[in-house]
């Protein structure tokens, strides 16, 4: 008989930061990696390919952090040098990754909540984030000038969360 384990997990949460930009559009902050050479290798993209790789704020949910958005608020403020995020959404998720070869200590699966937000002040570069950009839902589908990170990209789950967020700032 196998031995029972329970599965593993990390929380991560990350924050789409919206910024009306006109009537028919809503600016996204994204950060632009730090790693941007493993990243184009991870996401398997040809060498001739010139646009850069991009997330979301966020991170992973740690002890001593009260709440999700305690642990939000701690990471939008460490990669965008000090913002303060304005919460107005509710947490949406999770966003599950759980693969084959996830769910040990050493390689826990992962689900990641998502929060619509607006921050004050303006990003400064950080050790997460060489600098910061205010791009459109359409730029990152796009994926000439700006792509997700990872092999599915606009397909892949950070894509999916921006989508689910994206609804949200009409109503504001």
């Amino acid at each position: 008989m196998a031995e029972f384990r329970p599965a593993l997990f990390k929380v991560g949460l990350f924050a789409v930061i919206g910024r009306i930009i006109n009537q028919n559009s809503v600016g996204i902050l994204v950060n632009v990696r730090t790693d941007q050479e493993k990243q184009r290798k991870l996401a398997e993209l040809p060498d001739d390919w010139e646009g850069v790789i991009v997330d979301l704020p966020g991170g992973t949910f740690q002890m001593g952090d009260d709440t999700f958005q305690t642990c939000l608020a701690r990471e939008i403020r460490e990669e965008t040098g000090g913002c303060e995020p304005g919460f107005f959404a509710s947490i949406l998720g999770p966003f599950p990754m759980i693969k084959a070869d996830t769910g040990t200590a050493d390689k826990p699966h992962d689900l990641a909540f998502v929060a619509a937000c607006e921050i004050t002040g303006e990003p400064i570069p950080t050790p997460e984030a060489s600098e910061h950009r205010w791009v459109t839902w359409k730029q990152l589908q796009e994926e000439t000038e700006f792509r997700l990170p990872g092999k599915l990209g606009k397909n892949g789950r950070m894509a999916k969360m921006i989508e689910a967020a994206m609804p949200l700032f009409a109503a504001q």
